[in-house]
């Protein structure tokens, strides 16, 4: 799977990174964090816009970015450290969060694209025939588009015109990737508050 050659390629970046400047005590961590997020996070997340993560796809990522994050903070899970907080420290979102905002960037690309174009043709395209297997069906890409527009507050019949103003596109897709770190934080909170 693209996601797993992902994330090893990713484990590489840091392996290659660790000594010199990722466990480097000598330089601060804001800058472990900004060259993390730069290679290892851009290596982690190329082209992640074209993906449809299910759950264990999103697991295999989370638990990645925490690892790399712990190791360059120098927590171990004996410290009891949440995510939240972890992500507070490293001045970094979730890992759900971020494939979001890349999602939705290149969906407002494929929108404002011509008729003609192949990723617009998809994106609107409906199957003429075909049957359903029996049992949940694969998440496709338009399916996990759809979600992000209502996540999103984006009404089907206004994304054209909201992509077409670049600002607001942008805006829009940014305060998605938010609500869903909020989201995402309230979940957390929730089930940690139900384990004590």
């Amino acid at each position: 799977m693209e996601i797993q050659t992902r994330i090893n390629l990713a484990s590489g970046a840091f392996g290659r990174l660790r000594t010199r400047v990722l466990l480097n005590n000598d330089i601060k961590h804001g800058t472990t964090t900004v060259v993390y997020l730069a290679v290892c996070i851009s290596t982690l997340l190329y082209a992640s816009e074209t993906w449809t993560p299910n759950k264990r796809h999103i697991q295999m990522l989370k638990n990645f970015h925490t690892r790399c994050l712990e190791r360059i903070f120098g927590i171990s899970w004996e410290d009891r450290v949440t995510r939240e907080e972890l992500y507070r420290r490293s001045n970094t979102t979730s890992i759900e969060a971020m494939p979001t905002k890349r999602h939705l960037r290149w969906l407002g690309h494929v929108i404002k694209m011509p008729d003609h174009r192949l990723p617009r043709q998809i994106l609107y395209g409906k199957l003429s025939h075909g049957n359903c297997s029996a049992g949940g069906q694969k998440k496709r890409y338009k399916d996990l588009s759809k979600t992000l527009f209502k996540f999103c507050n984006i009404q089907l019949n206004s994304q054209e015109q909201l992509a077409s103003d670049r600002s607001l596109w942008r805006s829009t897709s940014h305060r998605g990737a938010e609500t869903l770190e909020t989201s995402l934080n309230q979940k957390r909170a929730t089930k940690r508050a139900q384990r004590h």
